[in-house]
């Protein structure tokens, strides 16, 4: 099984159109991982960058996201891996909340060594999103992200939007 929680119902079954050049109903949102996907989902909005923590990229992003938000169908949401100790659900439910417009909102877990893990699993919990656990065959030998599989893996979930 693929995903902890969530409305799987909902995401598997949707089969939601993608409109014309320039408006995407995707969103790849968070950190190097979520460039990785993104990379593979030409369709989605990709609002990424390497090494970034979730405060940062709340000031570096929200406001333009937000200001779009009511057009996001799916978000995939990669944060929290390099928020170290700083780690915490406030900075977790602002980024979140920018996207609240959603119908589905999809996580990626961080691996557990991972202070923001549960921090992650409890926001995704609270608002019925789904967590995607990544396979350890989906994984690049560095164990945090995504190889060439793992990438068209999430491309092919989010191409159902």
């Amino acid at each position: 099984m693929m995903f902890v929680w969530g409305r799987m119902g909902l995401l598997w079954l949707a089969g939601l159109s993608i409109a014309g050049p320039g408006f995407a109903r995707c969103l790849v949102m968070g950190d190097s991982i979520a460039q990785g996907a993104g990379a593979h989902a030409p369709h989605c909005r990709v609002m990424a960058e390497k090494g970034i923590t979730t405060q940062d990229w709340v000031r570096r992003f929200g406001v333009s996201v937000e200001r779009d938000a009511h057009t996001f169908e799916v978000v995939l949401i990669s944060l929290g891996s390099n928020d170290g100790r700083n780690a915490n659900a406030a900075s977790l439910l602002q980024a979140r909340n920018i996207v609240a417009q959603a119908k589905t909102v999809i996580w990626i877990a961080p691996a557990p060594k991972y202070p923001a893990r549960s921090q992650i699993l409890g926001v995704a919990r609270e608002f019925g999103d789904v967590v995607y656990e990544r396979p350890v065959e989906q994984m690049q030998d560095d164990g945090v992200h995504f190889n060439q599989m793992g990438c068209k893996r999430m491309a092919s979930v989010l191409a159902r939007y």
